[in-house]
């Protein structure tokens, strides 16, 4: 027991001095200075993939657009690249913006497809569900959980009158399907204050992320993630 508790120390303390060193050890999850690149691809391959969304969940989709019907151009919102449904795979994730839906009338609404060297691997849906809520971009993240997949980041927006809010959404297929991890608030402005995050990830099975505020001189804080503003569905896993 003695020995037990004495490495639970060890680890403990590696813990803290790894987080005390986060700036310039630990990989960087998110930085709002650093901006996805917007997504080109060719238009012909756009369509490709739109059709495949179409064809895996075209009816249910449309059953949950306000007016009943989806954008007949495909509006691609972000592209990602990686593992994400099993380990070593070479994968493209595509995000395509919806529509408003009958539930959620002002709030963003989008597909999302896994191309694995061509072939349709999974197709889901994410709505989002804070209040004018709208994604903004969409990467990948190199397996923070160490389980050999790696997940996607979504970067989402909301605000009015005066307020705005900038969150992280943590995202992984599993084994049949897409799952949320959780929500990070990394800016958070209102009249009176902005505190913008710039954040990092001590990976393992239960990552720690942690971050420092990007406008002020201040002390390190680990974040906890929060329930997701999402709901997600699967219509296709192969």
């Amino acid at each position: 027991m003695k020995r037990f508790l004495a490495l639970l120390a060890v680890s403990a303390a590696c813990l803290a001095l790894t987080i005390s060193a986060a700036p310039q050890t630990l990989p960087v999850l998110y930085d709002s200075s650093i901006k996805t690149p917007a997504p080109s691809v060719p238009s012909s391959d756009i369509a490709r993939v739109y059709k495949e969304l179409l064809s895996a969940g075209g009816t249910r989709l449309e059953n949950e657009c306000f007016e009943g019907k989806l954008p007949a151009a495909p509006k691609l919102a972000g592209l990602a690249r990686g593992a994400f449904t099993r380990k070593g795979a070479a994968q493209v994730a595509w995000l395509f913006e919806l529509c408003y839906t009958k539930r959620y009338p002002d709030h963003g609404f989008y597909g999302l497809v896994i191309l694995d060297n061509g072939r349709t691997e999974r197709v889901s849906s994410l709505q989002l569900t804070a209040l004018y809520a709208t994604a903004t971009e969409l990467y990948s993240l190199r397996d923070i959980n160490q389980n050999g997949r790696d997940e996607l980041a979504l970067v989402w927006q909301t605000g009015d009158s005066g307020f705005s809010l900038t969150v992280l959404a943590l995202l992984e297929q599993a084994s049949r399907n897409l799952k949320a991890l959780g929500d990070l608030i990394v800016q958070n402005s209102d009249y009176n204050d902005n505190i913008a995050w710039k954040v990092f990830v001590l990976k393992s099975n239960s990552p720690v992320f942690i971050a420092t505020p990007k406008s002020r001189q201040s002390s390190i804080v680990k974040l906890s993630l929060d329930k997701p503003s999402l709901e997600l569905q699967t219509f296709l896993a192969r």
